[in-house]
């Protein structure tokens, strides 16, 4: 089965920009068994060994140490973004309780907007019919930032303090 470790030595995964790259040196495959294949929805997917993995999922891996227990899903509905930021785990059967982004939507992400009024981003997440104001932020990324530690119950300030 593979893990984090092993995963790490076959390939690199840049979180900020979602892009898999090949190890050249790796003691525990062979040059030819690592390949990646896109289907015909834009996925990704990877195969190490023979096996295949969604690259969602590998970049789950990559990150946590542990494959989701779920399906990984694009939130901006793109299914070839692999940004750490862009992924949440969802069961199965819930997945057409995700939320979309509105035609309208020029943040590219749902509960981020930009206000002109104040010329900054804001972050929002509705939980139990109630909209949280997360925060108003001068950069679109910590706007985002925010908005994905909300999603998975993390501290959104401690999300955004280094950016």
């Amino acid at each position: 089965m593979l893990n984090k470790t092993m995963l790490k030595e076959i390939i690199n995964y840049e979180p900020v920009t979602g892009v898999f790259s090949r190890r050249y040196y790796s003691s525990i495959v062979e040059d030819d068994c690592v390949k990646d294949k896109i289907d015909s929805k834009g996925r990704i997917f990877i195969y190490i060994d023979g096996q295949r993995y969604s690259a969602r999922k590998l970049a789950w891996l990559y990150i946590t140490g542990e494959m989701p227990h779920g399906r990984v899903y694009s939130l901006s509905g793109d299914p070839s973004d692999h940004r750490w930021i862009n992924l949440t785990v969802k069961a199965a059967e819930t997945h057409r309780a995700l939320p979309t982004v509105s035609k309208r939507n020029r943040s590219g992400y749902v509960g981020v907007s930009f206000n002109l009024s104040n010329d900054a981003w804001v972050a929002t997440i509705r939980r139990k019919g109630v909209t949280k104001h997360l925060g108003t932020f001068k950069k679109k990324v910590k706007a985002v930032a925010a908005r994905k530690a909300a999603e998975i119950g993390e501290d959104v300030k401690l999300a955004t303090m280094f950016m």
